[in-house]
């Protein structure tokens, strides 16, 4: 290889030198002046790049080519950073160049004329390798998924990194030439340019729009372009492209089996809806307005969202979520305003109403019933995803099922006033099915997602948490193939999703069921001390009290404001008493348990958390037996650690320290909570 390719290929092989030389040649110039004795020149990047596109050309054309797409890649990669530097910084890096060898080379410098036309040459160049880029780009052959041999240009990665090089070209150098680059150049020929090019340049000029050092005037540009992109540009070729993808083929992301034109297709999806998403980010439009700009088009917009939901790549049912957020976002920062606007009105009320405030108000209010209608639609097209849920989590496609469980979620919690506030227009069954679905999945990802978006509605819809109940129970038990400790990253996201989104959900849970939730832990826990011993029991033993645990300061708090009278509790009410009631059949079933159940470290150890967590508790108890009983589980699980002592280190990665040191703090614990008890001797202790 000659010198271009064997410096990026060195890079590629983590030297250190050819990185260090990429780096250097992609921030300064340098003065050539041997080369060609008496004509003085620059090197810079955009040199080395067009020796760099002169070299893969050569070989390309060559008989035997070797692979180049990593290096094709890794050069779009730099570029597109060197891009970024507007050409009037590459004026002042020629100038300290200049500047740095005036000393060594005066005589050569002598002229300002010279200075000029360095600079003059690299502008040249620069404009140069933009136009032989965007050639590239815009090359229907290297687009054509049929031909024999395949170029290193046909990457589509490195094909996207060349589009987000003249994108950043056109966005450094200001917004006349973006303006030029949309209006003048792109639009107006879309018919005869490869639909990926277009998409991935819309996209990747928002994306570069967005940056702080992007020129003053920029943003205004993107604005002002923004109908004409979407209706023009984005909008058409994006519905061509659903049409286009998933033409009966499945799991396209999985199987190499099928056409690269579908994968083609699914890519230019995909990147219409990135190019969408970034440019209504940019210009902060969300779901209202962009269905008032698709409105005098033949495109609902609405109607290709739900349509994409279909899809079955990843890449497509991704960029889809990640648009809906984006249109959410700015919706919910719309109501806000609605909502300040109506704080506005209330105060202004006894005063005198002005037309702007009134025009305000009358316009947010039409924003308003759309969001609602809006939100309406998308509720209903997420539940018809219900059905294809189970399809897709049967063949083992967990990308799509997060992804729906991600869009599902997203709109269920945008809607969560107007649901609580009975205003939305379609029934809520066939989200919540998708929901609870992605509930049971297997991946934490997906279920952590489902549980998220459900806990928020336990409160508010009936019925709700008796559902939800038994799902949260089963997530509760440790997998038995993380128990082994083989996948030590799997159980520390497991821990993870139970310490925090399970357990808030359990409290949100009890909350919404507080006596069911306590029924169903209390028999399961019963159940489990008479049970007959397998492998799988102490870890469902050991989840039914981490459930119980988990809302121990929601059902200690309402008891603490009663005064301990004697054995029973004055001024009781009914659901205090029947808490009551439940804590004292859980202790007096681990009791009578004698460790037949709970003699493994795990469940030892959490049973001692327990007691240590309702230890201000059992002395509110009406038996005040109770609390006796709890002291003597805390005092023999501690006698019996001493006579142990091996325990397995599967304890440190469940976050639970020995049965010694629990037990140790139970007492500790139910000492200061009742002083009183421990001051007699007792033949128990």
């Amino acid at each position: 290889m000659s010198h271009a390719l064997s410096a990026i290929d060195l890079a590629l092989r983590g030297d250190a030198g050819g990185l260090s030389f990429l780096e250097r040649t992609a921030a300064i110039y340098v003065l050539d002046a041997a080369t060609t004795p008496g004509k003085l020149t620059t090197y810079g990047w955009w040199n080395f790049l067009n020796d760099a596109l002169n070299e893969v050309e050569r070989y390309e054309a060559s008989s035997s080519p070797p692979d180049l797409g990593s290096h094709v890649r890794l050069l779009a990669t730099i570029t597109r950073r060197v891009a970024r530097r507007p050409p009037s910084s590459d004026r002042r890096l020629i100038g300290t160049c200049l500047a740095n060898a005036s000393m060594s080379h005066m005589h050569l410098l002598a002229s300002p004329e010279i200075g000029q036309f360095l600079v003059q040459n690299n502008d040249e160049m620069r404009e140069r390798n933009m136009g032989r880029i965007a050639s590239i780009v815009f090359d229907f052959s290297f687009y054509r998924t049929n031909s024999i041999r395949r170029s290193a240009f046909s990457d589509p990665v490195a094909l996207e990194q060349f589009c987000g090089v003249v994108a950043a070209n056109a966005v450094s150098t200001g917004p006349d030439a973006v303006k030029y680059l949309i209006a003048d150049w792109i639009v107006p020929s879309i018919e005869s340019l490869p639909p990926y090019a277009v998409v991935a340049m819309m996209s990747h000029i928002s994306i570069e729009a967005m940056g702080k050092g992007c020129p003053v005037g920029t943003k205004a540009v993107i604005q002002s372009l923004l109908e004409t992109v979407l209706k023009k540009a984005v909008g058409p070729l994006m519905t061509d492209a659903l049409r286009e993808s998933d033409g009966g083929y499945s799991v396209l992301e999985i199987r190499d089996t099928a056409p690269s034109g579908a994968k083609m297709s699914q890519r230019i999806a995909a990147l219409s809806f990135r190019a969408l998403e970034s440019w209504c980010r940019s210009t902060s439009t969300g779901i209202v307005q962009l269905r008032q700009i698709f409105s005098s088009t033949n495109i609902n917009i609405l109607e290709t969202i739900a349509d994409a939901m279909y899809s079955d790549a990843a890449i497509v049912t991704d960029a889809v979520s990640d648009l809906l957020d984006v249109l959410l976002d700015f919706c919910r920062r719309d109501s806000k305003i609605s909502s300040g606007l109506d704080i506005a009105q209330s105060l202004l009320g006894m005063m005198k109403h002005s037309n702007q405030l009134d025009l305000a108000q009358q316009l947010t209010s039409e924003n308003r019933r759309s969001k609602i209608i809006i939100l309406s639609e998308l509720v209903s097209a997420i539940g018809l995803q219900r059905f294809r849920f189970s399809e897709r989590q049967r063949i083992g496609d967990n990308a799509v099922c997060r992804c729906l469980a991600r869009m599902a979620a997203r709109i269920l919690l945008e809607a969560e006033d107007d649901i609580k506030k009975g205003s939305m227009e379609t029934s809520l069954d066939g989200i919540f099915d998708l929901l609870f679905k992605a509930m049971s999945h297997p991946s934490l990802d997906v279920s952590g997602i489902a549980l998220e978006a459900l806990s928020a509605f336990v409160h508010s819809e009936k019925g709700l948490s008796t559902r939800l109940l038994p799902l949260l129970q089963g997530k509760a038990i440790i997998p038995f193939h993380l128990v082994s400790g083989e996948d030590i990253n799997g159980f520390e996201e497991y821990r993870n999703f139970r310490e925090r989104v399970l357990n808030d959900a359990l409290v949100a849970c009890y909350e919404g069921c507080g006596l069911f939730f306590l029924e169903s832990c209390c028999s399961a826990i019963e159940e489990f001390c008479i049970a007959n011993q397998s492998s799988h029991l102490p870890y469902q033993f050991e989840a039914a009290l981490f459930c119980m645990i988990a809302v121990s300061e929601e059902i200690a708090k309402p008891l603490r404001r009663y005064q301990h009278d004697g054995s029973s509790l004055i001024n009781v009410d009914a659901d205090a008493q029947q808490t009551s009631s439940f804590l004292e059949r859980i202790v007096s079933a681990l009791a009578k348990n004698a460790f037949s159940s709970t003699s493994h470290p795990l469940v030892m150890a959490r049973m001692c958390i327990f007691l240590n967590k309702y230890a201000t508790v059992f002395p509110l108890c009406s038996s005040e037996n109770t609390f006796e009983t709890a002291s003597e589980l805390a005092l023999s699980s501690f006698n019996r650690s001493l006579e142990g002592g091996n325990y397995d280190a599967f304890l440190d990665s469940c976050d639970v320290k020995s049965p010694l040191s629990e037990s140790c703090n139970a007492l500790q614990q139910l000492l200061r909570s009742c002083p009183a008890h421990f001051s007699a001797p007792s033949d128990a202790f």
